[in-house]
C-alpha cells in the first residue's frame, strides 16, 4: 500500500453521493446497493471479506508503484492490517472507489488519540487511484469522493483534526497541486534518507 495519493486530476464530480460511514462501529448504509445504476463513480465503504479479497489486486499495484515497491511485501500483514476496517470499524476505515463494477481506487484511514493528550486525529494511511484513470475525469472524480467520503467518516467520529502524509514519490508536484484545490493546507514536508546512496560511518566505539 501506499502512503499519500496517485490522484492528479481534480475531475468534474462534487463528489455528493459518497455513501457515509454510520454512527460507529457500523458504516451506515455502506452495505446498500445503489438504486439506480451510477453513471459515474461510486465510492462505498468495505464492508465483508469479499470486499477485501477483490482489492488485494489493487494494493499489490499500489505497493509496486511507489517508492516503498522494493521493500519485501508481507501479505499476512497486509490482510491483517486492512481487516481492522472490518473488525475495528471505530479506528478504521476502507473505502473504495468503483467505476462500471472495476474498482480504480481505494483510501484505507484511521483514527487515534493525539499522542501526548486528547483529541482524535483523522490520518489517511493509504490513498490510491489507479494510474490508467489517474490523468483522466474519472480518476479526478474518484480521487475526490475518496477524499469526501473520508472527511465525513473523520466528522461522524468527532477527530479534531485531519492529515494526510504524502510518502508514496507519485507525481509529487501534481498531488500538492490537487491537495491545495480541494481544501487542504501543507503544515510541512517529509524527507527520507537513501542509505544506498550516502555512505554512513558507525561512530568509533570509545574506550
Amino acid at each position: 500500500m501506499s502512503r499519500g495519493t496517485a490522484a492528479s486530476s481534480a475531475g468534474s464530480n462534487d463528489g455528493d453521493d459518497v455513501r457515509p460511514g454510520g454512527a460507529a462501529p457500523a458504516h451506515g448504509d455502506a452495505r446498500k446497493p445503489d438504486k439506480e445504476p451510477s453513471r459515474g463513480v461510486t465510492v462505498r465503504f468495505a464492508d465483508t471479506q469479499a470486499d477485501l479479497d477483490a482489492m488485494l489486486p489493487l494494493s499489490l499495484e499500489a505497493h509496486a508503484a511507489t517508492r516503498f515497491g522494493e521493500f519485501e511485501l508481507d501479505n499476512g500483514k497486509r490482510i491483517k492490517v486492512l481487516r481492522r476496517a472490518l473488525t475495528n470499524r471505530d479506528r478504521y476505515a476502507l473505502l473504495l472507489a468503483e467505476k462500471d463494477g472495476q474498482l480504480i481506487g481505494f483510501l484505507f484511514c484511521t483514527v487515534a488519540d493525539y499522542v501526548v493528550g486528547r483529541g482524535l486525529i483523522a490520518t489517511v494511511v493509504a490513498f490510491f487511484v489507479r494510474e490508467q484513470v489517474r490523468s483522466s475525469l474519472r480518476g479526478g472524480e474518484a480521487a475526490i469522493r475518496l477524499l469526501k467520503g473520508f472527511l465525513r467518516w473523520a466528522a461522524i467520529r468527532e477527530a479534531q483534526d485531519v492529515q494526510i502524509h504524502v510518502t508514496s514519490g507519485i507525481d509529487l508536484n501534481r498531488t500538492h497541486r490537487f491537495m491545495q484545490k480541494v481544501g487542504f493546507t501543507p503544515i510541512g514536508c517529509n524527507y527520507a534518507f537513501d542509505f544506498k546512496r550516502v555512505e554512513v560511518r558507525p561512530r568509533p566505539s570509545i574506550q
